[in-house]
């Protein structure tokens, strides 16, 4: 039976993860997928370099919308159904597609249950010339069911009465409010209006409207940046986890990219639960919640066998493998000319997620060593063709370079095996 691990992070595809939780266990829920911007995004990240890419692709390119929203609609089912009555969902997109996702979230959620369309405006690098320059997001707000009651504490992310919200300055006059100071030194505003006088304290935090403009972009250089292409900012999901969620209650993002959702439930001292598909990413989160926060994170569904490990995505499985054996990814996101990474020891390495590696693979590597000027190098793979055995062998006499050809099998038992100088003489038919 399922156990809904909490403060955890899950890997694999959302759907097929969000369909073991329980129904009715989640109290807020964000969701910050790919935006059908029709782009590859590639990113280098980590310590010790670790690729990662993520396709906001779709068949069709821009015409591709409903292969889109085919797979995004069984996703959003699975928010739903995890949600508790009393939840609440956030669902961030931009103008790719947020006309389109909020017809499905009125079908979904039910049109009566929508509360707000947050425009998040922010200002950032570069001006349209031939239409006005694209600079705000869409954050689309749902109750799983407003008849039941949902959970909003305005007064968390309430905001100076007396501040403009998109410049920070303060107020001097408020439309013509006379000024004046209580006995305890506060001020207020009052105006009187059919015969009734309106009293305002300055001090007296108002709520935000669904126009978001006091929290920027992060820039390129910004030092939250932890080189994901679409990171959000921290402020943003803070608003979000203060104004939807009690202390102690569940945080779900089922597409944690970085984990910026995670950390701002743990800094508020809220559970959290997190997907990706990215083990990477998953990894990258982990670290990032360990580093900011002092805890130990535990990775569910990590790889374990051949067929976990066939099935990864490629970055996925390069990085597993080079976290593996100690080494680390070729910082070069394109261009690596045959090197996928290096050993603790800087010799190269190159990883093929398939059977039977052959003779091209060797030859590829051995034309890396000659032009780094490096006698050894590695090459991972399930499975090795005799001629690349052979092959190994003949540098090894001739030339006096080492490839060592390592089994995945063999490094889920022995990673150290990649060390070893020797060629080996078995060989796969």
């Amino acid at each position: 039976m399922f156990m809904l691990k909490e403060n955890a992070i899950y890997y694999g595809d959302n759907e097929e993860v969000l369909k073991q939780f329980p129904e009715g266990s989640i109290d807020l829920a964000y969701a910050d997928p790919p935006f059908f911007s029709n782009k590859l995004y590639e990113v280098i990240w980590g310590e010790k370099f670790e690729k990662r890419a993520f396709e906001d692709r779709w068949a069709g390119g821009h015409k591709g919308i409903n292969t889109y929203l085919e797979w995004m609609e069984p996703r959003l089912k699975e928010y739903h159904r995890v949600l508790k009555d009393t939840g609440t969902m956030y669902l961030h997109c931009d103008w790719h597609a947020s006309h389109y996702l909020k017809t499905v979230m009125d079908s979904i959620f039910g049109y009566n249950n929508f509360l707000n369309e947050i425009v998040w405006h922010y200002e950032s690098g570069g001006r349209a010339e031939h239409f006005y320059p694209r600079k705000h997001d869409v954050i689309l707000f749902y109750a799983k069911n407003k008849r039941k009651g949902y959970y909003f504490d305005w007064k968390a992310i309430g905001i100076p009465r007396n501040v403009c919200e998109s410049c920070g300055t303060v107020l001097k006059k408020w439309n013509n409010l006379a000024k004046h100071v209580d006995n305890q030194g506060r001020v207020y505003r009052t105006i009187k209006s059919n015969g009734k006088i309106y009293k305002y304290y300055d001090d007296d935090p108002v709520p935000p409207t669904d126009v978001w403009n006091d929290i920027s972009h992060l820039q390129q250089k910004d030092p939250e940046r932890l080189g994901y292409p679409t990171q959000k900012p921290l402020k943003l999901l803070e608003r979000i986890v203060l104004a939807s969620s009690a202390p102690g209650q569940i945080v779900l993002d089922a597409f944690c990219g970085c984990g910026t959702t995670l950390s701002a439930a743990q800094k508020h001292n809220r559970k959290w639960v997190g997907i990706d598909i990215s083990y990477t990413a998953c990894k990258e989160v982990a670290k990032r919640l360990r580093k900011e926060y002092s805890v130990q994170v535990e990775i569910m569904g990590a790889p374990a066998t051949l067929a976990d490990l066939k099935r990864m995505k490629p970055f996925d499985f390069q990085n597993w493998v080079l976290n593996r054996i100690y080494g680390s990814a070729n910082p070069k996101k394109s261009g690596d000319e045959g090197v996928d990474g290096w050993t603790f020891n800087g010799d190269p390495v190159q990883v093929k997620q398939m059977d039977n590696v052959g003779d091209a693979t060797v030859r590829l590597l051995f034309g890396d060593l000659e032009r780094l000027n490096k006698k050894f190098g590695v090459i991972v793979g399930f499975s090795f063709t005799s001629v690349a055995y052979e092959r190994a062998n003949e540098l090894k006499r001739d030339k006096g370079v080492v490839i060592k050809l390592v089994k995945i099998e063999d490094i889920l038992k022995t990673p150290e095996i990649v060390f070893e100088k020797e060629v080996e003489e078995n060989e796969d038919e």
